[in-house]
């Protein structure tokens, strides 16, 4: 199809497409709005006369006639954890591909105020659907009290998903902690202590549980260290504060930035990673290749996620019911882990 002369200065319109299709504009619109009965060659000839020309229907106008923002929106906390920044940018992606905007609420306190007025300014722009990727377990728990006139679509587990009538999206970290209890196990370590997560949050608290279970499953005594963090300068004060006679063979952090700051730790309290120590982590960050030595981790697929969680909210849109996704991990073996010390320290 050969594109028509045109001013350089003139975005395409709809009689431009409709011109150089030998159609009407009627006929155009119902091509872009998806409404309406179009033959399958007259489609075909709109759709390579839009592509030719380059033309980017108005989404205001195409709001009006289809009944639909094409907004999606996202509440986020306003902090730059990695894993929810991962997520926000998988969903970001995700709405993309599916010819959506995304619309950002981020919240640096998290209370059933300060939720309820990120819906209300998401009902005011008329989104399709809200995705939160918070995973506070005080806010979960509220969701059914809340007024929302829009699909909601949550990070949590489906259990949680199922009582509280919630379409809900996961990464399945639960095999994940297995499997890194599993490695370190077969590698002789016996004493193993892990750093936990930030306080209150979904994810941390299944970890915590996971990992206390799976110990306690193979007779050893968990110790569990707080940091109420995910961040690397809690996991450098947490190793920093352990007493030299009291150092576990091995670390199991809640999160490669807490391994990060503990491995610091060990470093600067002379101990090497992993002859003295092994540390292991979740996330498999893009730095954790790079680290010395190579970071254990578990692999957390954020693009998939969110992707789940964007095909969750339209599907809540199109039909009203309410789904589940657990999204795979994956146990990424390198270099921080080896066998279980068996010299003293100091």
């Amino acid at each position: 199809m050969e594109k028509p002369p045109q001013s350089a200065h003139r975005r395409a319109r709809m009689h431009d497409v409709a011109a150089l299709a030998k159609v009407s504009h009627q006929t155009v619109s119902r091509v872009i709005n998806g409404v309406g009965v179009v033959a399958p060659e007259t489609r075909e000839r709109v759709l390579e006369a839009i592509k030719t020309l380059g033309y980017r229907p108005n989404s205001t106008a195409r709001a009006l006639v289809t009944q639909r923002s094409g907004l999606l929106g996202i509440i986020n906390p306003a902090q730059s954890y990695f894993g929810p920044s991962s997520m926000q940018l998988g969903v970001e992606l995700a709405a993309h591909h599916r010819g959506f905007l995304t619309v950002l609420s981020p919240l640096e306190e998290f209370t059933a105020e300060t939720l309820s007025d990120a819906i209300g300014r998401f009902t005011s722009l008329s989104v399709e659907a809200i995705i939160l990727i918070e995973p506070l377990e005080s806010i979960l728990e509220g969701l059914d009290d809340l007024d929302a006139p829009m699909p909601l679509v949550a990070v949590m587990s489906p259990e949680m998903g199922r009582r509280l009538g919630t379409a809900t999206a996961t990464l399945d970290h639960i095999p994940g902690i297995r499997a890194l209890i599993a490695h370190l196990r077969s590698l002789g370590h016996e004493d193993i202590a892990h750093l936990a997560g930030r306080d209150g949050w979904y994810e941390s608290r299944e970890r915590e549980e996971c990992y206390v279970t799976e110990m306690q499953a193979a007779g050893l005594t968990p110790r569990v260290i707080p940091t109420n963090s995910w961040a690397a300068q809690a996991g450098f004060d947490a190793v920093m504060a352990v007493p030299l006679e009291a150092m576990p063979t091995a670390v199991m952090a809640a999160s490669d930035d807490l391994a990060l700051g503990a491995m610091h730790a060990l470093h600067l309290r002379g101990l090497r990673v992993p002859e003295d120590v092994s540390v292991v982590g979740v996330d498999d960050s893009p730095a954790s290749p790079f680290l010395t030595p190579s970071l254990t981790t578990v692999r957390q697929d954020f693009a998939a996620l969110g992707k789940a969680l964007v095909d969750l909210a339209l599907e809540c849109v199109e039909s009203g019911q309410a789904g589940a996704r657990m999204i795979p991990v994956d146990l990424i073996v390198r270099d921080s882990s080896g066998k279980a010390r068996t010299h003293s320290l100091g």
